[in-house]
């Protein structure tokens, strides 16, 4: 929820939340492309210009190398993702005072830009006692952190009390009836061109949890 904090009173952009001025309307992935392509289409940074006519698009990556390499228009769009979303970490971690920030993400792995301005903005703006033995660092997972943590996410659902009681007399998750018959509903539903099939919860049925 962090890409709900409010970023920018007087912004007009609505987010997806319905709310306006949500941080992810000007520091995701989606609003730094957009920035980009209006550079790139209006001539202020050359080097996207040359990315957008060679390869016909311009993405994270092409952003942070040209930041990389001194294109002004660039090296602003990464520092302002770094100092808006380090700014609004530095208010969570106020609160939890946490001993590890991981920075991951499309924009953190296009540029160091995004690094250290996130760590310049989190530090800065978090309490001393906060900032004194707190590590940041990059995720060495490249984009393969959401789904390592959702997979960690089933994990520990399909371990919980309610849901190891609603399986475990079949050995095993996948030999309950009930999750066999939603699994192949939803086969079923994707061999027949429906793409969005909603996953199966039966264990919290079956046990009775909200």
């Amino acid at each position: 929820m962090l890409g709900h904090f409010v970023a920018q009173e007087n912004s007009t952009l609505i987010c997806r939340c319905g709310n306006v001025g949500c941080l992810e309307t000007v520091a995701n992935v989606d609003a730094v492309l957009r920035e980009a392509m209006v550079a790139a289409k209006e001539g202020t940074s050359q080097l996207l210009a040359e990315t957008l006519s060679t390869s016909g698009e311009i993405i994270a990556a092409d952003v942070g190398a040209a930041a990389e390499r001194g294109d002004a228009v660039s090296a602003e769009l990464m520092s302002r993702v770094g100092r808006l979303v380090g700014a609004s970490v530095a208010e969570v971690a106020n609160v939890f005072n946490p001993s590890l920030i991981v920075l991951s993400g499309q924009l953190a792995q296009a540029s160091d830009i995004v690094l250290a301005t996130f760590r310049e903005a989190v530090y800065r703006r978090s309490h001393p006692l906060v900032a004194r033995d707190l590590s940041i660092v990059r995720s060495q997972m490249s984009g393969s952190g959401a789904l390592v943590g959702t997979a960690i996410s089933v994990i520990d659902e399909i371990f919980s009390t309610a849901t190891v009681s609603f399986w475990v007399p079949h050995g095993a998750p996948v030999r309950h009836p009930e999750v066999i018959s939603q699994i192949e509903r939803m086969r079923q539903a994707v061999g027949s061109g429906d793409n969005k099939p909603r996953p199966p919860d039966p264990w919290r049925e079956a046990a009775g949890a909200p």
